[in-house]
């Protein structure tokens, strides 16, 4: 419906928008991936640059050879984020004690869950962020029940 000059000018603001996100979704990933690895005494620079080519270059295999779509990976990388940490955070919010390794099973339970899932294709009938934060609050349920049931 637009002339082709405009139609242009839509999409190249879709592109740039969708490129200014990957690249600071990749500068930022990189940036978490080095300050997160055993620190060196001296990080230099070349190791920087190193984990920004790494990560862009996992993320363009990703986008190459995925089977799905970029907003079926976007909606699965979400639902895994939900269950795993997301279910931490409600806890936390509910102001609910948990200890680090509650949080570290409760978060690998959801996220797990949510991987075996969607690889048994069972996300067609229901979201596999219901059954990941399900997993994820029995498992603090059941731990809670049990950790009750100790002798003091």
């Amino acid at each position: 419906m637009l002339p082709p000059l405009a139609v242009g000018f839509v999409l190249a603001g879709a592109f740039s928008s969708t490129l200014s996100t990957a690249d600071s979704q990749i500068l930022s990933c990189s940036a978490s991936l080095m300050r997160d690895l055993p620190e060196p005494p001296k990080q230099s620079l070349f190791q920087a640059k190193v984990g920004t080519v790494s990560v862009a270059f996992a993320a363009t295999l990703l986008a190459l050879f995925a089977e799905q779509n970029i907003f079926s990976l976007v909606a699965f990388a979400y639902a895994g984020l939900g269950a795993s940490i997301g279910s931490v955070l409600v806890l936390r919010l509910l102001n609910d004690s948990i200890s680090e390794w509650g949080a570290f099973l409760v978060a690998l339970v959801g996220g797990t869950t949510v991987i075996a899932w969607n690889m048994l294709g069972l996300n067609s009938y229901i979201n596999e962020s219901v059954p990941g934060f399900s997993a994820a609050l029995l498992v603090y349920l059941s731990f809670k029940g049990v950790s009750k049931l100790k002798p003091a």
